[in-house]
């Protein structure tokens, strides 16, 4: 394998519309954050 690649090891799946979870995501030691954009898309609320 070349130097320049890096494997990847470890991913993390979160919502995308969880901006306090992206954060966190981003001083965990995951290799890789993966955002659910269909978890952006609110269901409008019953009232």
């Amino acid at each position: 394998m070349p130097a320049h690649v890096r494997s990847r090891r470890s991913v993390l799946y979160m919502p995308g519309s969880n901006a306090r979870a992206i954060e966190k995501g981003r001083t965990l030691a995951a290799d890789g954050l993966i955002l659910d954009l269909d978890a952006t898309v609110l269901m409008p609320r019953r009232g």
